[in-house]
């Protein structure tokens, strides 16, 4: 069944639902930079018309207006938003606190799309809060650390007290451990995606001259070998 088909079958269930993705159309002329001019196809003629059959509506979004882009130099840069979240009302009814966020575009011609259903819980967060990172664990010492401390404990028949105590000394150890071994690591690694971001805003902007977009691609590849 194609794309369209679904979206009307989804339409006819009266529920709130939500479509993600590269729908490698652009529908305004706004949404695209370089290449042809922008022109209105039968495919865009079909899409603008199930739109508003299904009363989709284009979500708004956070961060860099353009989507995907060919990375190739100024002369044929072609920049465009391809990557859309689209809803109905009752998904805006039911999620009203429904945020699009555009991220880094890493790795891939596209950027990232993110969509937090809870952008409000998500803007107050606690900072600074503690989280055990995933790749760690490929670090020899890390299980010898975590052992220790489980080892340690004076395991009583309170075992949630017990177990809380656990974890409040693990993330003393391994705060302490993580600004001794991948401080580093990660510090560059922050560095280079604040530069990414600040780029990347400006090349949506067309702003970017040759040295920018060098320099795009250099930390694209810097990115990729620290998160290995």
């Amino acid at each position: 069944m194609l794309l369209w088909e679904q979206m009307r079958v989804l339409n006819t269930q009266n529920a709130p639902w939500l479509v993600l993705g590269d729908f490698n159309c652009v529908d305004k002329p706004e949404d695209k930079r370089g290449g042809k001019p922008f022109y209105i196809g039968s495919s865009l003629n079909v899409f603008k018309l199930l739109c508003l059959e299904t009363g989709l509506i284009d979500l708004s979004y956070k961060g860099p207006h353009f989507t995907w882009c060919n990375n190739r130099g100024n002369n044929k840069r072609i920049m465009a938003r391809l990557d859309k979240a689209y809803s109905n009302s009752e998904w805006l009814s039911s999620f009203h606190n429904t945020e699009v966020l555009h991220l880094e575009k890493v790795a891939s011609d596209h950027r990232q799309i993110l969509v937090d259903t809870n952008s409000q819980k998500f803007m107050t967060s606690k900072k600074g809060a503690f989280n055990f990172e995933l790749y760690w664990i490929d670090y020899p010492e890390v299980k010898e650390l975590v052992s220790n401390v489980w080892n340690d404990e004076m395991w009583s028949s309170n075992y949630m007290n017990c177990f809380s105590s656990c974890l409040n000394k693990l993330e003393k150890v391994m705060i302490a451990w993580k600004k001794s071994q991948v401080g580093s690591l990660e510090n560059s690694l922050k560095l280079a995606m604040d530069e990414l971001r600040i780029l990347e805003d400006i090349d949506s902007k067309g702003l970017c001259d040759e040295n920018d977009l060098l320099r795009l691609r250099c930390l694209n590849n810097k990115i990729m070998a620290l998160n290995r």
